[in-house]
């Protein structure tokens, strides 16, 4: 961002074609349920929030991180 003088608006702007929240609000209609990690690095707990609140999803929380999820995979599918 420096190297090209970008603002934080100018990011904003560029990347909200593939940013989930630019969508959130076309879920609202549908039942939509969140699994996420409580320790997550990749896809980090306080997006996962504000997904789920964009979008009115219920969310479920593992104590896992983003790699350590795969074990609650199996009661996921059930």
């Amino acid at each position: 961002m420096e190297n090209r003088n970008w603002t934080q608006g100018q990011l904003k702007q560029l990347l909200a074609p593939i940013d989930p929240l630019t969508y959130a609000a076309r879920l609202r209609s549908s039942k939509v349920l969140m699994i996420n990690a409580t320790r997550d690095k990749v896809a980090l707990p306080q997006c996962a929030r504000s997904l789920a609140e964009a979008s009115q999803a219920r969310i479920i929380w593992c104590p896992a991180d983003h790699y350590s999820m795969v074990m609650f995979l199996p009661a996921a599918l059930e």
